[in-house]
């Protein structure tokens, strides 16, 4: 914190309007907030989370941090990739559908994609 000296001990009109005055900056950052996995998917067999993340920059209205390459099992049992997936460019699945019985085996958050960082003075 700075005391400014400036009229601190005038009298009159400048002195009351002028002097006293201090200034204490502050400085916010967040690294920004953990990508939380969403519930109905868990990564593919074999994925690496490097090969998974995207810049996290700003792309329109949505921001990217993963590739959407997902995959859905088939009634004949074998999985097969979104159509969403397929129009991204995707060749392969990172992430695939759960079924409704099947147990959670990914962790909800993942410290490795973030949304995009913060910084504000003031």
């Amino acid at each position: 914190m700075w005391e400014l000296p400036w009229y601190r001990n005038q009298r009159g009109f400048a002195g009351y309007l002028l002097g006293g005055w201090s200034i204490a900056p502050a400085f916010v950052y967040q690294s920004g907030q953990p990508w939380t996995m969403p519930g109905n998917v868990d990564l593919a067999p074999g994925v690496d989370l490097k090969q998974v993340a995207l810049s996290g920059d700003k792309d329109g209205q949505f921001i990217y941090g993963v590739k959407p390459c997902v995959s859905q099992r088939q009634s004949n049992g074998t999985y097969a990739l979104l159509s969403v997936s397929t129009a991204y460019g995707c060749t392969e699945p990172y992430f695939v559908i759960r079924e409704t019985y099947q147990r959670r085996t990914a962790m909800f958050r993942y410290d490795e994609f973030r949304r995009p960082s913060y910084w504000q003075v003031t």
